[in-house]
């Protein structure tokens, strides 16, 4: 079990950012964590299916599972959108039960500070394009330098640094002014 262990972190310490800019390059900005971390279980599930020699290219191997697990989340995303309403899958329509806890017994004011602030980023980055939220997503969550990630998205360089540092100076202003 050690040595399918140390395979699999070492797969996927070769293969994470490439696999991250795929699926960030052809999926939602919501489905990306979910389709990442699918893709890795099923690499794990195959490394203690078959042994830990099994996988020859990690790279090609990793796209692979990634591409079918892409295609799998949104043939069965398309199913259940077909059998239930549209506001099923609309987040804001789920009722919100923060009011039911007592927020003044657990929230200090440097929480509550910072929680305001993701929220009002939240609702910054969800009004943007998806091509701008692909952007930050990459640069800022997965670590993507801004020639990896114009590469990830078929971009030039200077169109994904222009974007980012545009939505970026426009973000500070958002905050500062807040």
């Amino acid at each position: 079990m050690h040595d399918i262990a140390s395979r699999f972190d070492e797969i996927y310490n070769d293969t994470r950012k490439v696999v991250l800019a795929l699926i960030t390059a052809k999926c939602a900005t919501d489905d990306i964590r979910d389709i990442f971390q699918e893709t890795y279980l099923a690499l794990y599930r195959m490394l203690v299916q078959r042994g830990a020699a099994y996988v020859k290219e990690p790279q090609a191997f990793v796209c692979r599972i990634a591409r079918n697990k892409i295609a799998d989340h949104y043939t069965w995303r398309q199913r259940w959108k077909m059998r239930f309403a549209q506001e099923a899958w609309d987040e804001n329509a789920i009722a919100n039960d923060a009011d039911t806890f007592n927020a003044e017994a657990f929230m200090t004011e440097d929480f509550a500070n910072g929680f305001v602030m993701m929220d009002t980023l939240r609702q910054w980055l969800t009004a943007k394009p998806e091509r701008v939220q692909k952007v930050f997503y990459l640069v800022y969550e997965a670590g993507l330098t801004i020639a990896e990630t114009a590469k990830a998205l078929k971009q030039s360089e200077s169109n994904v640094k222009n974007m980012l540092y545009r939505n970026v100076k426009e973000l500070r202003q958002l905050l500062t002014d807040a």
